[in-house]
């Protein structure tokens, strides 16, 4: 005991002109030999702790969720993706709005092209058609009405070619 007094006393720097006292006791330590109406520690369900339970639960919604979003998302869009076409039926076409240096149609004055265009009806051929006479009397019947719209109007030509000339390829 006089060796830990002398320690605390080194320790506190200890001086007895100022008044220090210093005190060392010895006790005994308590002995706990009733525990009472304490409950016994439960164990962990299947050896596993509250935070692992969490871990589990966490992946578990994880997955589920995965597994509804691939159900209820990606099913619907890949079965759409490679289901084959509906039968073609009769498509409408408008031109409502004007494109930029759109030329107006032979017959109609300059300011024409603004206007909204009839409405165009693209039909499925009909067996017993010869194609290529059709495709040779509309390709020809096209290349006559643009050159008439390129004579009408040959400065918006020439602006619509250059446009096509300089965009990138």
């Amino acid at each position: 005991m006089t060796q830990i007094t002398s320690l605390v006393k080194s320790a506190m720097g200890f001086d007895q002109t100022r008044g220090d006292q210093v005190q060392v006791t010895n006790m005994q330590f308590a002995r706990v030999t009733d525990i009472g109406d304490a409950a016994p520690a439960s164990k962990p369900l299947l050896g596993l702790d509250a935070s692992y339970w969490f871990k589990i639960i966490e992946a578990s919604i994880m997955c589920l969720t995965a597994l509804l979003i691939g159900l209820f998302v990606a099913r619907p869009l890949i079965g759409r993706m490679f289901a084959p076409n509906p039968p073609s039926q009769p498509t409408q076409l408008t031109n409502s709005s004007p494109v930029a240096g759109a030329l107006s149609a032979p017959g109609q004055p300059a300011g024409a092209a603004d206007a909204p265009q009839a409405l165009i009806q693209i039909q499925p051929a009909q067996p017993g058609i010869d194609l290529s006479r059709i495709e040779n009397h509309v390709r020809d019947s096209s290349v006559k009405k643009i050159g008439e719209v390129v004579n009408s109007h040959p400065e918006e030509a020439l602006a619509i070619i250059r446009t096509w000339l300089h965009q990138p390829v």
